[in-house]
């Protein structure tokens, strides 16, 4: 057994199956001093380092606790779980200490690198981060349950990872930006898992608490590109949207990389213009490109992951025609009367329209509508 001392506060822990947890209580050795003990833990009271009878527990004046009174027993036992959270004086006798009280904390979010995700595709390291006031050495499980409820006490892929009877140091652990101590999801069955954190009583002090359950759905690894549409004119930028495995390593292509550019800067492309490249795909499992086709034609632009296989590709056909205008207006007209001048365009968001080679204000940036029509008289 061993003794660990943060101010008047002495938790008694010991070595259960290798590793060091805190037992079912908290000893307060009352001498003036600040105890902090989480809502639902037992206490011990002792004073000269003997334990006392019945000790009083009473909410500091003036502050949201006030009014608020308890007694443990009168062996100097007593359960948090009925408090409200704040502060409080602790008194036995001329001994008197003052108890921190706050709610257990246990904010669990599931990460790849800096990103919190709802979905993974198999096979990419997990991080589970934990935001928690619990002790290093409050026990816990990792409760993780498969698409078909089963309970994993260990990981599949890697036996040494342990989800049952960890220390809160350890889970903190599978948080870690190291990839090598995050969760191996490789060969995890798809479909959804439930994550929560649960204290164990007998080895937290005992507290009994759940973190709220979070889902994770586990997906095949596979490679999609997705074009916002695919039929587009001559130069008319276009946006595309690559998801898969995170951090797998890609390329883009293009069946007539003669014609096809992607300008530098835009979205995720290279800094500079290029009619096919190589990349990596984010911790989020998503990559942004834009890219224009300067001769018509039909056009397949392919992504392959290159980390998964070659086989593992996708591809788009976009087509493009040219940049089109046409009118509509009256073969004659009587001079000094208005006529109606309309057509259609097959790209843009407005036309000018010239006369003699010259843009009359009033016929600049005519708006086309929704249906590539425009009209002005």
């Amino acid at each position: 057994m061993t003794h660990l001392t943060t101010g008047s506060d002495i938790t008694r822990t010991m070595v259960r199956n290798g590793y060091v947890v805190n037992p079912d209580n908290v000893t307060i050795s009352i001498d003036g001093n600040t105890t902090s003990v989480l809502i639902g833990q037992n206490m011990q009271f002792m004073c000269g380092g003997k334990k006392t009878g019945q000790v009083t527990i009473r909410g500091i004046k003036d502050t949201p606790t006030e009014g608020y009174l308890f007694k443990s027993n009168t062996t100097g036992w007593f359960d948090t779980s009925g408090m409200e959270e704040g502060m409080y004086n602790a008194t036995y006798g001329d001994c008197w200490e003052l108890l921190a009280v706050p709610k257990p904390g246990m904010d669990l979010r599931l990460m790849v690198g800096t990103k919190e995700v709802t979905s993974i595709c198999e096979g990419t390291p997990l991080r589970v981060h934990l935001e928690t006031n619990l002790d290093k050495n409050d026990c816990v499980d990792l409760v993780v349950r498969t698409p078909e409820g089963y309970l994993l006490t260990q990981n599949p892929a890697d036996p040494n990872q342990k989800f049952d009877d960890i220390n809160v140091s350890q889970l903190l652990e599978y948080g870690s930006e190291n990839e090598s101590k995050q969760i191996n999801t490789t060969g995890w069955n798809v479909g959804t898992y439930t994550f929560s954190v649960r204290t164990e009583e007998e080895n937290a002090r005992g507290l009994d608490v759940c973190s709220k359950e979070t889902e994770l759905a586990v997906l095949r690894v596979e490679i999609n590109i997705e074009a916002e549409k695919c039929v587009v004119v001559e130069s008319e930028k276009l946006r595309l949207t690559v998801t898969g495995a995170p951090k797998h390593n890609i390329t883009i292509s293009s069946s007539d990389p003669t014609h096809t550019i992607f300008p530098a800067g835009y979205e995720d492309n290279p800094p500079f213009d290029s009619s096919g490249f190589n990349d990596t795909i984010d911790e989020d499992g998503k990559r942004k490109y834009v890219v224009y086709f300067n001769d018509t034609g039909t056009y397949t632009i392919e992504v392959t992951d290159t980390t998964a296989g070659l086989s593992d590709y996708d591809c788009v056909d976009i087509s493009v025609s040219e940049k089109m205008v046409s009118f509509d207006v009256p073969s004659t007209v009587v001079i000094g009367e208005a006529f109606i001048i309309k057509g259609t365009a097959n790209t843009g968001n407005t036309v000018d329209i010239a006369v003699e080679n010259y843009v009359y204000p009033e016929l600049n940036d005519i708006p086309i509508d929704e249906n590539g029509e425009f009209e002005t008289k």
